[in-house]
């Protein structure tokens, strides 16, 4: 039985499969001692000792330099300049940065990593777009209006009903600038329906701009508004 055959076998399965991969000589003496611990010290000896090997290029190189083959390096009298050619050579450095991007891949630090962040990111920020879709949605049917578009009078055929409904109401009036000095009026209409007989204070939200801040032009904007949707302007019980 060939035991250093073996080992060697092993060892190339435990570094093909460890996550993340040896790194080093003592990475690999570790995994050895830590994998094969129940085999005999000698053993494990005679492997690190007898023929050198470059792990790196020994899992990614095509050369059929001994030091990259399976039978490792015997030739003791050139082992020096041998390795020595071996480490300066293109082969190895190429089979090393393969190595390193390997463990840090494992390691969740290369490029894939970065490009799941990216997504996880997106994800997140596509999420709180839904949820700020759905609170709009949500506030707009409360509030009976449409979902697009805009329209300053209380033309709500469902309002109408509601409040025709209830008779009495109440309207809330108030007025501020925006930001080009235009005066914007605000419009709360206030009534009471029922739903499972259960009596609900119910408000509708519109608003529309005002050229003159005059009691009389206010008063002829809100019957302009509240009149032609049918409404009767004396069941209105409170105004403010």
């Amino acid at each position: 039985m060939n035991i250093i055959e073996d080992i060697r076998d092993a060892l190339l399965h435990v570094v093909e499969n460890r996550s993340p991969p040896p790194r080093s000589p003592m990475d690999l003496w570790t995994v050895l001692k830590d994998e094969w611990c129940e085999l005999p010290p000698r053993y494990l000896q005679t492997l690190v000792e007898s023929m050198p090997h470059s792990v790196a290029a020994l899992l990614w190189s095509e050369s059929k330099s001994s030091l990259v083959r399976r039978e490792g390096f015997i030739n003791w009298k050139k082992v020096g300049e041998r390795l020595s050619e071996h480490e300066n050579s293109l082969n190895h450095k190429n089979c090393l940065c393969s190595w390193k991007n390997l463990g840090a891949s494992l390691g969740k630090r290369g490029i894939d990593k970065d490009l799941q962040d990216e997504i996880e990111k997106e994800e997140s920020h596509r999420k709180a777009v839904l949820h700020s879709i759905d609170d709009v949605i949500l506030h707009l049917a409360r509030q009976g209006s449409p979902l697009r578009g805009s329209n300053e009078t209380l033309d709500f055929s469902n309002t109408r009903y509601e409040v025709k409904e209830a008779k009495y109401y109440a309207v809330m009036f108030d007025f501020t600038p925006d930001v080009s000095h235009l005066e914007q009026m605000s419009q709360v209409l206030r009534y009471v329906r029922v739903v499972g007989n259960v009596p609900e204070i119910t408000e509708r939200f519109g608003d529309f701009s005002v050229s003159d801040k005059t009691g009389v032009a206010l008063s002829e904007e809100i019957l302009k508004k509240i009149e032609p949707e049918g409404l009767v302007i004396k069941n209105c019980r409170g105004k403010s």
